[in-house]
């Protein structure tokens, strides 16, 4: 008999996941690749990125055929896991330790949602993890957020999730596209000392300094400047390791480019004057992503609506109102054109099929809503010509 040591081959990741769902590891990979890691502008998931992907979707036991779990990919390399609902419901059901949850809403005055709170119960605590996630931080310019109840409930069940059982290492779509966005700050070198610390550094290995060459001296080094002199003392210069970095989770550059153009919106005092401004103010599009293009989509609308109640309120009063050179009760529109029903719902019905994104059809409907609130058009037209052309184009989108 051989007492040679038998030694196995070490299993690749790859082979256990497809011998988990009984497919062929090329067949898996495929199926993968075209299903949750799709190309993005031309670029793959490298075998390393592919490869760390199912190590997380093995580790949390996420099947990746049905999407509980798929790949954002970074803008500067690498992917973000991403679990859908499912998954995330997948993950709390199937703790050991799970024993259920609640939901409770809350509601303002005119019954509008406020927020929503998930308190997660663990079969070994005695006190259970409660979070409260708010509308208004959550909600996002696209069509699943039309169901406000529905999509805040599951941004609380995720976020309650996280802290009742310590998942790390994934998120949701929202988050996902957040952090792929970010880019990369960190400087590929170390940054040199200031001047000032390199010139004490030189004086404190010098002999003149400390007798002996590499030897530090036992006395302070002389600041440039004394007390008394007449001189104000430089103040000394920020460490390195303490300098703000560019950019972090929590804070995004948009938001400042957000609020100041919210603000020069703010100073227009007809639909004249918010044309100029909008067009001279907005970030090209070809810049912003999808949700900063929602938001700014709102905050157009927002002003709109700002300016027509403050014309109709004139109106109302009897004061004289100049907008545009339009006639005293016409409603106000963005050009100062007299309105033209037929060429607007023409124009709308021709932008609708043409529409290739649910932003554009998302942009249409604000229009749409827009003119119901400045008078041009009343709700039953709005629901006679548009409605159903509208849910047609968000249907084609899937």
């Amino acid at each position: 008999m051989s007492n040679a040591l038998v030694v196995s081959e070490p299993r690749s990741i790859l082979n256990t996941m497809s011998e988990r769902y009984g497919m062929e590891p090329g067949a898996f990979e495929a199926t993968v690749r075209a299903t949750c890691m799709k190309p993005q502008k031309g670029r793959e998931a490298t075998p390393e990125e592919f490869g760390a992907f199912l190590l997380v979707a093995k580790e949390y036991g996420l099947n990746p055929l049905t999407k509980e779990i798929y790949a954002f990919p970074a803008q500067n390399g690498g992917i973000v896991p991403v679990v859908s609902i499912d998954g995330w419901v997948n993950l709390i059901q199937s703790h050991p330790q799970c024993d259920g949850f609640d939901f409770t809403y809350e509601h303002d005055d005119k019954g509008n949602l406020i927020s929503c709170e998930c308190t997660m119960y663990r079969k070994d605590r005695s006190r259970p993890t409660v979070v409260k996630e708010f509308l208004f931080e959550c909600i996002r310019n696209t069509d699943p957020w039309k169901m406000k109840h529905r999509m805040l409930r599951h941004k609380t069940l995720i976020q309650a999730g996280r802290y009742a059982f310590g998942f790390s290492g994934i998120y949701d779509d929202d988050e996902a596209l957040k952090i792929a966005e970010m880019r990369d700050v960190t400087p590929s070198s170390p940054p040199s000392p200031p001047e000032e610390l390199q010139r004490t550094d030189r004086q404190e290995a010098s002999p003149s300094a400390g007798g002996e060459t590499g030897q530090k001296s036992s006395q302070p080094p002389v600041p440039p400047t004394q007390k008394g002199s007449g001189q104000k003392a430089s103040t000394p210069p920020t460490p390195p390791a303490q300098q703000k970095r560019e950019q972090t989770i929590d804070s995004d550059p948009f938001d400042k480019v957000f609020a100041k153009f919210d603000h020069d919106l703010a100073k227009a005092e007809n639909m004249d004057e918010l044309k100029v401004a909008w067009n001279s103010g907005r970030p090209a599009k070809d810049q912003v992503s999808e949700e900063q293009e929602g938001r700014l989509t709102k905050l157009k609308a927002k002003h709109k609506k700002r300016i027509a109640e403050r014309l109709q309120a004139a109106a109302e009063a009897g004061e004289q109102q100049d907008d545009g050179g339009q006639d005293d009760g016409a409603p106000a529109d963005d050009g100062g054109e007299p309105w033209d029903a037929q060429a607007f719902l023409a124009d709308i019905h021709g932008r609708l099929k043409s529409a290739g994104t649910e932003q554009e059809v998302d942009d249409i409907l604000a229009e749409v809503d827009q003119a119901v609130e400045l008078g041009k058009i009343s709700e039953n037209e709005k629901e006679e010509h548009f409605t159903d052309a509208i849910s047609d184009a968000y249907e084609r989108m899937g």
